[in-house]
């Protein structure tokens, strides 16, 4: 067969090697059967091959065949080969749909988080966008949404021109150009006046969302939490680039307030509500998970007893310790029933810190758990540690945040001072669930506790994945597993940060490596050439 392609001349070994590769691709894209969009791909390059194996021989055929009853037969087979070819390869082309974009800000593709939504899709869910077709923006996150209808079934997609249909509009209560209608069951979510398809992933989530989870902040204890009103206010930041994420959505704030954290909570569809426990009875049955962050005064007596019976009856507890202050004795004998502390001191960590500050421990890894599924790095600085020591037999506890094997504590009041532990890694978050020593309920409590409060404030919040995280562990105490887990909104700039390793190796790269290697080449050439 070789010495056959070698007389037939370079022209058989083009038509050979466009069979062998679309068979290749083909056999490829089945064995990526589950990953659908590089099957897709796979499935796209062999369609492609074979149009061009067909064009190939298509060349070959005479312009003319002869008059007889086999050639006009032959005439027939091939026009109704070639027709059948086509409308197969059509179907293939639809069955098997991907799509590349081409521009250089990915104007036509859906961010990640809509398409991690539209994925996770196993009912219906619905959206009628009403647009202005003279808007570009617009009909760019119009096609980034046709895109993803025909890559899910579930997801069904509608385009509306206001100008065109305005009965249509008004029949459905929309009033402004850019608004996404999503439906889902009986729920039904507005986003009104919008071509950032991050905000169409939050109003998925929200309408797939059966019920509004609240979220109680405890206060009375010198707590962070206020009210948004007095408290923040957006600004705009013009940039370079015309489609970035989150401009004029820039929050200023406090630097120690809690506004993006529950800003992030409210596009997820939480509710948020001040709770203080020593004028209750019992903690409120409409608090999905109750949260105290950063107490920086002793509780009330009693408090502890009211948490213990919450818990008790299976309810969802975050403790986030402030660094700076005396942890309260109610919340350390709340925490000795399930055997844990949380340490005196800060913890400080040579190996993984942001920066140049070894107390602003960074956190590139992480134990299997759902909180910490998909997070990415995150900077605690001046934490605490959280001792798991003796636990009750019917509680399960596990690190969810862990500093380097180089770590120590030291003393927090005396900064220079002495180390008041050996190396080995500092747990600085944990969970816990199951029983509540000494309860007849048969409900399961949750608890996460930290020995930091500060990254989940407005200063920290954005860093990183520390937003991710503060938000994941929320969802998680909540019970919220059956919506996809995203990326929370920042309300800040998109930020570049280094840990100090990292830094290291820019400045060996850039400032050492690059001009050396300059002069290097320069020396070499100027040899050659004297």
């Amino acid at each position: 067969m070789a010495t056959s392609l070698i007389r037939r001349g370079p022209r058989a070994w083009f038509e050979a090697s466009l069979l062998g590769g679309a068979l290749s691709l083909a056999v490829l894209g089945i064995l990526a059967g589950s990953d659908t969009a590089l099957a897709d791909t796979l499935f796209f390059g062999a369609w492609c091959a074979a149009l061009l194996l067909l064009l190939s021989l298509a060349l070959r055929l005479p312009l003319r065949a002869g008059d007889s009853v086999g050639s006009r037969l032959l005439r027939f087979g091939v026009a109704a080969l070639g027709c059948g070819m086509a409308v197969l390869a059509n179907v293939a082309l639809y069955r098997h749909d991907v799509h590349f974009d081409m521009t250089r800000e990915a104007r036509f593709t859906a961010p990640a988080e809509l398409s991690q939504v539209v994925n996770a899709l196993h009912r219906d869910l619905s959206l009628t966008y009403f647009y202005n077709e003279a808007d570009e923006t617009a009909q760019a996150a119009q096609g980034a949404l046709s895109v993803l209808a025909r890559e899910n079934p579930h997801f069904r997609f509608k385009t509306v021109d206001l100008d065109r249909n305005p009965a249509e509009a008004r029949a459905r209560g929309v009033r402004a150009y850019n608004t996404a209608l999503i439906e889902s069951g009986d729920r039904r979510v507005q986003v009104e006046n919008t071509v950032d398809l991050h905000q169409v992933a939050f109003g998925m989530l929200r309408a797939l969302n059966e019920r509004q989870e609240i979220s109680c902040f405890v206060t009375g204890h010198g707590e962070p939490y206020e009210t948004l009103p007095p408290h923040v206010h957006y600004t705009h930041v013009e940039t370079t680039q015309e489609n970035l994420r989150g401009a004029g959505e820039i929050v200023v704030g406090t630097a120690d307030g809690l506004d993006r954290l529950r800003l992030a909570l409210g596009a997820f569809g939480y509710a948020d509500k001040p709770i203080t426990p020593a004028t209750l009875a019992s903690i409120p049955d409409e608090c999905s998970v109750v949260v105290e962050i950063g107490p920086r005064r002793d509780w009330a007596p009693g408090e502890d007893a009211t948490f213990a019976a919450y818990l008790a009856r299976g309810g969802r507890l975050l403790v986030m310790a402030d660094s700076t202050a005396p942890i309260p004795h109610g919340l350390e004998d709340l925490l000795s029933r399930v055997g844990i502390s949380i340490e005196g001191g800060i913890v400080l960590d040579p190996l993984n810190h942001y920066g140049t500050e070894p107390e602003k421990i960074a956190v590139p890894y992480y134990p299997k758990h759902p909180v910490t599924d998909r997070i990415a790095m995150t900077v605690f600085p001046r934490a605490r540690s959280v001792h798991l020591r003796r636990l009750p037999e019917a509680v399960r506890a596990l690190p969810l945040v862990v500093s380097s094997k180089d770590s120590h504590r030291q003393d927090a009041g005396r900064p220079g001072g002495d180390e008041e532990s050996a190396p080995g890694p500092m747990v600085l978050a944990a969970a816990l669930e199951g029983s509540w020593p000494g309860s007849a309920s048969d409900a399961p409590f949750r608890m996460i506790v930290t020995g930091n409060s500060t990254f989940a404030e407005n200063e920290y919040f954005p860093v990183v994945s520390n937003g991710e995280l503060a938000a994941s562990m929320i969802r998680w105490l909540s019970g919220d597993i059956d919506t996809p887990t995203i990326q929370p909104q920042r309300f800040s700039l998109p930020q570049i940060l280094l840990t100090h390793h990292q830094i290291q190796a820019v400045f060996l790269a850039v400032e050492v490596l690059l001009p050396l290697s300059v002069m290097l080449i320069g020396a070499a050439v100027w040899w050659r050439r004297r």
